[in-house]
């Protein structure tokens, strides 16, 4: 999709994020925003949803001073699903000297609970940038699984709860 220059101020901001099927934008002119909707929707058929209240886990809160971002309930619901909503916060996304090796700890058979679960930890680096590291490593250990990998991932869970 091309939007001609032309039409856009450079002088402007115009922010636009697409993700599959899901499209958020937002800028400092409304008349541009209004003219990449019009544009959008004679293309795809787009419908306005209105004021942002949550896009892809990412909670949006209008306060008098500017916008707040948030993941609180995507968190919530993850701690939930991960059985760990209960569970003792912690104060590190990581153990002290926690080394992930590919010979520590017994094989995991399905894989697919690890790998969804490191996804959304990753997707929570948009909101808390100090799980960067923390989600990135487990994320290079995709292909021979280990319950060390399972552990810390948890371990992790327990240091993002939410009060």
């Amino acid at each position: 999709m091309i939007i001609p220059y032309s039409s856009i101020n450079p002088l402007q901001i115009l922010l636009l994020w697409v993700y599959v099927d899901d499209i958020m934008l937002t800028g400092s002119n409304t008349a541009q925003i209004e003219h990449v909707k019009q544009h959008h929707h004679k293309c795809f058929g787009i419908k306005d949803l209105g004021r942002l209240d949550y896009f892809l886990g990412l909670e949006v809160s209008y306060v008098h001073q500017g916008i707040v971002l948030s993941q609180k309930k995507f968190t919530h619901e993850l701690l939930k699903e991960s059985g760990l909503d209960n569970s003792k916060p912690v104060s590190t996304p990581l153990r002290y000297n926690c080394k992930l090796s590919q010979d520590e700890g017994d094989p995991i058979s399905v894989p697919t609970y690890y790998r969804a679960l490191v996804g959304k930890i990753n997707f929570l680096t948009d909101i808390k940038p100090d799980l960067s590291f923390t989600a990135q490593t487990p994320s290079q250990c995709m292909q021979h699984l280990r319950s060390s990998y399972l552990q810390a991932s948890h371990y992790t869970l327990r240091y993002i709860m939410v009060p």
